[in-house]
C-alpha cells in the first residue's frame, strides 16, 4: 500500500465524485463531466474487483489498460477535488 493514499474502496469513492459532479455542473461543466467519468470508472472497476482500494489499484488490477485508466482517474480525481475546493474558496466573499 502506498503511504500517500488512504485505503478507501473504489465503490466508496464513486459517489463522492458523483456528488462533486452535481455540485459543479453549472459552475464548471468540464470538471463536472470529468468527475462523472471518474465516478463511472470507479464503479466499473469496483464492481469487477470488490474491495479494491485506490492505493491497491495500480498493483492489483490484471491487465495493463485498466491499470493505466485507474492511474489516470486517480490523478484526475485528485486534481478535480483541488479545483473544486479552491474554486469555492476563491468565490467566497472576504471577511
Amino acid at each position: 500500500m502506498s503511504g500517500a493514499v488512504l485505503p478507501i474502496p473504489l465503490l466508496v469513492l464513486a459517489p463522492v465524485f458523483a456528488v462533486l459532479a452535481a455540485l459543479e455542473w453549472r459552475r464548471l461543466p468540464l470538471c463536472a463531466r470529468l468527475s462523472v467519468a471518474v465516478a463511472t470508472l470507479f464503479v466499473i472497476v469496483g464492481v469487477e474487483h470488490p474491495g479494491l482500494t485506490a492505493a491497491d489499484s495500480a498493483e492489483s488490477v490484471a491487465g495493463l489498460p485498466t491499470a493505466v485508466l485507474l492511474a489516470v482517474a486517480r490523478g484526475l480525481g485528485a486534481a478535480l477535488l483541488l479545483i473544486s475546493v479552491l474554486g469555492r474558496l476563491r468565490s467566497r466573499p472576504a471577511r
